[in-house]
């Protein structure tokens, strides 16, 4: 087990069981009524990510993640973000947002109507599911995922796209919190598989996904435009 994601579940401990998962590298404890973390939380080699925000933690638990390095903990996330499921009303700022993206990415070009356009039908369509970061009311980032079937796995997977997240809310672990819902999801329905794609140049977003589980694989995406 790689990921372990119990936030928000009005948590009120954590047992010692848990420095079993050697391999654990993401651990989303955010929003509980956690006071006190176990010791054996800092025998965890390959733990690189932890959410521990919105807990009323002791001065020992604060100890546990210092052993941990402050570096891989996100105790300084921005209060009052949730992670929630898109609404209707949220498809234009989510389309906005969209054209930050494609900024970025090479392949893409900014067109606020078809971006509006797409992520409406994404919206309406079956097997897809869109979250989006809300701060005061703001979309401050999204993802999306689409269901398809791999002849390879023989059964359905979660295609992930549209990660992103308001320059302003960077490096506050908005985007983990996102993939981390996602990934939730994706074991919810039963997916065998999840996958993206990112711009072989953007070193961050390469860097940001190889920290969170996602292997690189061998091949290389080709677009045929009709």
């Amino acid at each position: 087990m790689r990921t372990l994601c119990y936030s928000s579940n009005e948590l009120m401990k954590i047992p010692d069981e848990i420095g079993r998962y050697t391999k654990l590298k993401t651990l989303d404890l955010e929003g509980n009524a956690i006071v006190d973390l176990p010791d054996s939380l800092a025998n965890l080699p390959e733990l690189t990510t932890l959410y521990i925000d919105g807990n009323p933690l002791s001065r020992g638990a604060k100890k546990v993640i210092e052993i941990l390095q402050p570096e891989i903990c996100d105790i300084h996330m921005k209060r009052g973000i949730t992670i929630d499921n898109a609404k209707e009303e949220d498809l234009e700022e989510m389309a906005h947002l969209l054209s930050l993206l494609f900024a970025i990415e090479q392949d893409f070009e900014i067109n606020y109507d078809k971006q509006l356009a797409g992520i409406s039908k994404l919206f309406r369509s079956e097997g897809k599911a869109l979250l989006v970061a809300r701060h005061e009311g703001e979309v401050v980032g999204m993802v999306t995922m689409q269901r398809l079937i791999s002849s390879a796995e023989g059964d359905y997977i979660g295609q992930i796209e549209d990660l992103v997240v308001k320059e302003a809310y960077r490096k506050m672990g908005v985007g983990s919190r996102l993939i981390n819902k996602m990934r939730a999801i994706a074991l919810e329905y039963g997916y065998k598989r999840i996958q993206l794609a990112a711009d072989e140049d953007n070193a961050n977003a390469l860097r940001f996904y190889t920290r969170r589980g996602f292997h690189r694989t061998h091949l290389k995406m080709y677009h045929f435009k009709a």
